[in-house]
């Protein structure tokens, strides 16, 4: 591969091969740069029409104009002023709205100094090289400050696009690092975000450089990697206050350092007489660690002081106003504050939308799909061949996305980070099956004495690999540039907004009256009042008052008084600016469902009001248009939002509009001051579907047996499990796991698994319901199937057991004793399930949807966990044991499972795999820890997963928690299937 290439002796002369090269890489690398740089300067000063559109950037454009550039550091460094303000700008404002002076002893580059940006929560290392650059040549205007702003962002973004090319350049060489900056100068999302004046750019420029020094950190571990390491990553903090996860990134290079350090020790028979001193390399490494944090920080104090008290460096304390400004935005971001923007986060899938947006329309599909695919095959690299050059770019991409992946607020160009990263892949993905063709080319072998024909004949078979790796790479980044270009059009057209203001003003020259949404943004009418827009509130809670308007109302001039069909019958127009608000009030609809019936009625025309423009500005390649409103609204609604407007027809009367809007609705049944975090956790406000309601009316709520004892019942259940274990035996041996006992020892919890994961989804899609008969069905396709395999490989499976005797008798014996000695601790009567316990127990075995009734609730389904107790609630169900009985071997199967797993780990991860060298000394006691720190997971108490329910196997038998006790035997086995598999071990057969 063309990996970085060997250093040459100092003042020696390059070859001309190698300044040939050099050559024709800048050459290239400026092409790529001019490129990205039209794409992201495409009518970049009036794409808007310069009325200011995009709400973000409207707020920074008028808080850096508010600013001026202290006089002196210390001033600077003054970050909260006096009150009154001394010397305040203008005196006749009141003292309260008074903004220092340059005169005024405190910082002029804090927003939150000012009234119109005391709000504010980003960074002020942007605002603040914005105010400097201003001021420096003279560009203070208003429309001025915001030209600079915005080519600000696209210098940002340029500098992300060569930290890209630098980043692939350090991992993977010369033809990755051209590819990976070209494929980002076609990215869309950046490109977008290159027309706004917004903070995203400039964090993720710093960002991208903290992630191309961490990596040149992790490979060299230079003193001056590590200053510029923390001089990036406090500026990109600066610039975003969530880069501060950049910091764990110095650890990952830090490990990666060490790793190599050893590793070439591995390599190197000579260098194992003579190891490093770990001793000494820890010291190095630690002190690495103190420079970067130290500079870190210095650099975050430097860069946004408004963030401490002041006024000298080394006052650090945070300042009052930043830290409250941060936790607002933290309850914002998590849901808790009920905003109108949060309302389009209603019911989205955590992780599966954020990255269907970044793939499908931040990227682009090729690009996206190829990025991510890499990234996995890069992980599976390190998993398998430890090849930890990926591990810097490879970690940033799984701890950033999956800790924003998570959250509440998932907008697009909170993931622009990874975007460098995710290029840099894909380039060293497709570059890499390049290679390997031309590779494979290579090594064909010709007939000594070959024909005409059959030379022909391998040259082509030898070309096809290397022309479709080409080919392979030209689609995608054909396609890349393609939608970068087709998205890029929308900036050459008129906006949506102006476009709409102006065929308003074309048909109604005399001035008209049009309603407004609020929380939208207007049209831009030309000045004067001949066009008056009515607010309209879509966002008040849904009540009668809202739509009739208020029965004391006195002041018939107050918009949000008269009510909705009032303001209807006094406008000519109704004018939605975007999809913003429909878009978002049906993902609540508990909340606005008379506001849902207003949309509705408007669109069918029913409600008195016609369509009569539909102004839309879509990407558009060889003039075909590109919609994208299934895109996350920031993508759409800022740029080139959809504009509709309605005109009122004579068939619209108040008090059939009042009839549409308000008949039949009960509004005690509303949900008012329903959070949208509160719809994720209940879709449906904790209530029954329909279909689930109908398959739960007609049951069969009736037991196999008349009278069951617990004997019997103990005999059928074991019985179940050992003929379910034996049928996963034949399964998992066709798989031919890497395990020194090939999985056989998990066969009675992965044979739970598989028989409780199709009836569970299709319990869950409601599609039919999860009846016995569907249960037997799959029971008798796993017993079956598995019998089937069983006997195929009956004489390797009885070699096998001859050969692990030892291990599977003590993992069978511990299993045994630990079930033996649960049961009977429940005979002794020392355990017993309270009555709640044993009602959601029976609501869950005779479910025939997902999730479970609620048996304390008619019409509700239960709001507690229950995914850890379904496989064993669907055996009782299967064999129609009663639930109160099988309710007392839940319990002690599960810490049977659990611990049976726990020995899986510890024995597979100590024992040599067959027809595998002995694993090395260092090999077994890494697979070791590993396995100890999962049996400690599960076995220590108070260990908490995802919010779930408590871990801790004590508290849980001490409380007859079968929803904890069945979560850690899923751990358990989760961690020992992942330890066996994925533990070091020779790859030489012996």
């Amino acid at each position: 591969m063309d990996y970085s290439q060997q250093p040459t002796t100092p003042g020696a002369a390059l070859p001309s091969s190698r300044r040939r090269q050099l050559l024709i890489t800048t050459l290239l690398l400026v092409i790529i740069v001019a490129i990205g740089a039209y794409f992201r300067t495409v009518n970049l000063s009036d794409w808007d029409g310069q009325t200011g559109q995009h709400p973000d950037e409207r707020f920074m454009h008028y808080t850096v104009f508010g600013m001026e550039v202290p006089n002196d550091l210390r001033t600077y460094l003054t970050s909260a002023c006096a009150t009154p303000v001394p010397m305040p700008r203008n005196p006749q404002d009141k003292p309260e709205d008074w903004s220092p002076s340059l005169d005024s002893g405190c910082s002029t580059l804090n927003p939150r100094n000012f009234t119109w940006s005391r709000s504010y929560v980003y960074g002020t290392l942007p605002t603040t090289l914005t105010r400097l650059v201003a001021e420096a040549t003279d560009r203070t205007g208003v429309s001025e400050i915001l030209l600079v702003g915005r080519s600000l962002s696209v210098a940002s973004d340029l500098i992300t696009l060569l930290a890209t090319f630098f980043l692939a350049y350090t991992l993977y060489g010369r033809r990755a690092a051209l590819l990976a900056a070209a494929l980002y100068a076609g990215a869309v999302m950046p490109i977008q975000q290159s027309h706004f004046f917004t903070v995203d750019n400039f964090a993720v420029a710093f960002g991208t450089l903290a992630l191309l020094f961490a990596v040149r950190l992790g490979q060299r571990g230079r003193w001056s990697d590590a200053i510029l390491t923390g001089l990036s990553i406090g500026a990109a903090v600066a610039s975003k206050v969530n880069m501060a996860v950049l910091v764990a990134l110095v650890g990952v290079a830090l490990l990666q350092l060490l790793w190599s350090r050893y590793q070439r020790v591995d390599d190197d028979p000579i260098a194992a007489y003579d190891p490093p001193p770990l001793f000494n390399q820890l010291v190095r490494l630690s002190l690495l660690l103190f420079v970067t944090g130290v500079v870190t920080f210095l650099a975050f104090r430097l860069f946004q002081p408004d963030a401490f008290t002041g006024p000298n460096l080394w006052n650090i304390g945070l300042e009052p106003r930043f830290r409250t400004r941060l936790e607002e935005a933290r309850l914002t971001a998590n849901g808790t504050i009920d905003l109108p923007s949060s309302h389009q986060w209603a019911a989205r899938t955590p992780w599966l939308f954020p990255w269907q947006n970044m793939v499908l329309w931040g990227l682009g599909a090729p690009l996206g799909l190829v990025g991510w695919i890499a990234w996995a095959a890069a992980g599976w690299q390190m998993l398998t061949r430890r090849r930890f050059v990926h591990a810097v770019p490879w970690i940033w991409i799984a701890l950033y996305f999956g800790w924003q992946g998570q959250q509440f607020v998932t907008t697009m160009r909170y993931f622009l980070p990874l975007y460098a990263p995710l290029c840099a892949f894909a380039a060293w993905g497709l570059v890499r099956l390049y290679e390997w063709a031309m590779r494979r080319r290579r090594a064909r072998v010709y007939p000594t004495r070959p024909s005409i024909l059959s030379r022909w004949t391998s040259r082509a078979r030898g070309l096809k690999r290397p022309a479709f790796a080409l080919g392979l790479i030209a689609c995608v980044l054909g396609a890349t540039w393609a939608w970068a270009f087709a998205y890029t059009r929308i900036y050459t057209r008129p906006y949506t907004r102006v476009t709409a203001a102006e065929w308003i003003e074309r048909a109604e020259p005399n001035g008209t009256t049009t309603t407004w949404e609020w929380w939208d943004d207007l049209l831009p009418f030309s000045p004067g009042d001949k066009y008056q827009q009515k607010t309209t509130y879509p966002y008040a809670e849904d009540e009668l008052e809202k739509y009739v308007g208020k029965a004391d109302n006195v002041n018939p001039g107050d918009d949000a008084a008269i009510g909705l069909v009032e303001q209807l019958s006094r406008s000519n127009y109704v004018v939605l600016t975007s999809p913003r608000v429909y878009g978002s009030t049906v993902r609540v609809p508990q909340r606005f469902p008379a506001t849902a019936r207003y949309y509705q009625a408007l669109f069918d025309g029913s409600l008195g009001f016609q369509l009569v423009a539909d102004v839309k500005s879509f990407p558009t390649l060889l003039g075909i248009p590109i919609p994208d409103l299934g895109a996350e609204e920031a993508f759409w609604v800022y740029d080139h939002p959809r504009v509709l407007i309605f005109r009122r027809t004579d068939e619209f009367s108040p008090d059939r509009a009042r009839s549409l809007l308000t008949q039949g609705m009960n509004w005690d049944e509303v949900y008012r001051g329903l959070r949208p975090q509160q719809v994720n956790d209940a879709p449906t406000a904790l209530q029954l579907t329909p279909s689930a309601w109908n398959k739960l009316q007609s049951l069969d709520m009736r037991y196999l047996f008349a009278t069951q004892s617990g004997l019997l019942g103990l005999l059928i259940w074991l019985l179940a499990i050992e003929v379910l274990g034996a049928a996963m035996i034949g399964l998992l041996w066709r798989l031919r796991l890497p395990l020194p006992d090939r999985g056989l020892s998990l066969a009675r919890p992965l044979g739970l698994l598989l028989f409780a994961s199709v009836p569970a989804l299709i319990g869950a899609l409601q599609i039919v319901s999860m009846s016995r008969w569907l249960l037997l069905a799959w029971f008798a396709t796993i017993v079956i199937g598995g019998g089937w395999q069983l006997w195929q490989g009956r004489r390797e499976l009885n070699r096998l057991i001859s050969a692990q005797r030892s291990g599977l008798i003590v993992g069978q014996a511990l299993y045994g004793l630990t079930l033996i000695a649960g049961v009977l601790l429940y005979r002794l009567g020392l355990s017993a399930a309270p009555s709640e316990t044993v009602a959601r127990w029976t609501a869950l075995v005779r479910t025939p949807t997902l999730p479970p009734y609620d048996p304390f609730f008619a019409g509700g389904h239960d709001p507690l966990p229950y995914t850890a107790r379904l496989p064993f609630a669907l055996l009782d169900k299967l064999l129609g044991l009663y639930p109160e009985t099988t309710l007392r071997y839940v319990i002690p199967t599960a810490l049977a499972l659990a611990l049976l797993g726990v020995w899986s780990a510890l024995y597979n991860s100590f024992t040599p795999r067959s027809g595998f060298k002995t694993q090395p000394r260092s090999g077994q006691i890494q697979s070791g820890l590993l396995a100890v720190f999962g049996a400690l997971i599960v076995l220590l108490p108070g260990v908490v997963l995802a919010n779930m329910t408590q871990l801790s196997l004590w508290q849980a038998l001490a409380d007859w928690n079968a929803e904890s006790v069945g979560l850690a035997a899923l751990v358990a086995t989760t961690i020992a299937l992942g330890v066996g598999l994925l533990r070091p071990a020779s790859r030489e057969p012996l």
